[in-house]
């Protein structure tokens, strides 16, 4: 059974694949005035209050420096805004070109440490979703992958296809885009799924149309479903 996101944070958080119950429609956003956004790190923090989220990135400021991320101190932050929880989302790579249809919003930004961020999001409280459970979100954007870009999907019992949106270094802190061809050696995917990469011989479109379909592996990589219209 899925779980329904009522909001989107950002690339559904654009790891946690976190179900949102939330009221309100927030505007989608991401990197639109990146050319091509794959390769591009980020971090985000994720402050929880009991009614709300707050989530603050990186996205289009800066590429979440290693020493900087690793210098937070989690605690003090935690407690400088009141928030009951912090989750630290990061570091993360896109592993899609572009997107078409969101836009980051114009926040003002500050700086935790000497990591700067904005806000990008007021959600409603957060649950995290089990690994390989799908879980929708609300949003209407196209991820395009280039011809010639290699993709990472993983398949069910079947046959639909999650692809690779983003790569989280959370779990696994050596992962990098060239060990992504062999990801499914570490994978502890479900009885009968399978992970594959493949090279595009044409650009590849992937639409939300309005409810994007998206899952988490156990390393914190996400996925968006295809839906073939025939």
């Amino acid at each position: 059974m899925r779980s329904i996101y009522k909001i989107l944070a950002l690339t559904m958080l654009s790891g946690l694949l976190i179900s949102v119950s939330y009221a309100g429609l927030l505007r989608d956003f991401l990197i639109s005035n990146f050319i091509d956004i794959r390769g591009n790190r980020y971090c985000e923090l994720l402050f929880q209050y009991e009614d709300r989220t707050e989530v603050w990135g990186t996205q289009g400021l800066n590429q979440c420096p290693q020493t900087d991320w690793d210098e937070l101190d989690l605690n003090d932050i935690k407690s400088f805004p009141n928030a009951t929880q912090l989750i630290a989302n990061g570091p993360r790579y896109f592993v899609v070109n572009s997107s078409l249809g969101m836009d980051l919003p114009d926040e003002p930004t500050r700086k935790f440490g000497n990591l700067e961020m904005r806000k990008l999001a007021t959600v409603g409280t957060l649950e995290i979703e089990q690994n390989f459970t799908e879980v929708s979100v609300y949003r209407d954007n196209i991820w395009i992958f280039k011809k010639g870009e290699q993709i990472y999907l993983l398949i069910d019992t079947d046959g639909n296809e999650y692809i690779m949106q983003s790569f989280s270094l959370i779990k696994d802190a050596s992962m990098e885009q060239s060990k992504l061809s062999n990801l499914g050696e570490k994978l502890n995917l479900p009885v009968g799924w399978r992970y594959e990469s493949r090279v595009l011989d044409s650009e590849l479109r992937v639409p939300a149309n309005g409810e994007a379909i998206v899952l988490m592996d156990n390393l914190s990589n996400t996925y968006q479903k295809i839906i073939h219209i025939d």
